[in-house]
């Protein structure tokens, strides 16, 4: 099983931890977590919540770095503890929204339906 996030940049700076996450719904090469970024996703949703990031928005993630800067710069306190992660989906597919029957490798669920499962489940 996958432990680390792939499709990354990660950034960090006096503790604070920053992730950015992408993924591409039409990536579906195979049915395991390098090859399928539905798959990756669900999985990645899981790690995240274990090792206690706070998804936030791709803004907001920016502004806490600006924040983190500032404060390493004028002696501000630390944001040692602040661990975020950004999750993108780049291209805009349909396969974002809409789960649909793939030809070889059968039902896939869609980006929105991957993320509101997880809002619905205990760790969302």
């Amino acid at each position: 099983m996958q432990t680390s996030l792939p499709n990354k940049a990660a950034v960090s700076r006096d503790g604070f931890r920053a992730l950015v996450l992408t993924y591409h719904s039409h990536h579906m090469e195979g049915s395991t977590y390098p090859s399928n970024d539905h798959v990756a996703l669900h999985r990645d949703l899981r790690l995240i919540d274990e090792t206690e990031y706070m998804i936030v928005s791709l803004d907001d993630l920016v502004d806490a770095f600006i924040q983190a800067q500032h404060n390493e710069i004028h002696g501000a306190a630390s944001m040692a503890a602040t661990r975020l992660v950004a999750i993108t989906f780049d291209d805009g597919p349909e396969y974002d929204a809409i789960d649909f029957q793939h030809p070889t490798l059968g039902f896939q669920r869609s980006f929105l339906g991957i993320l509101r499962d997880f809002s619905c489940s205990a760790g969302g």
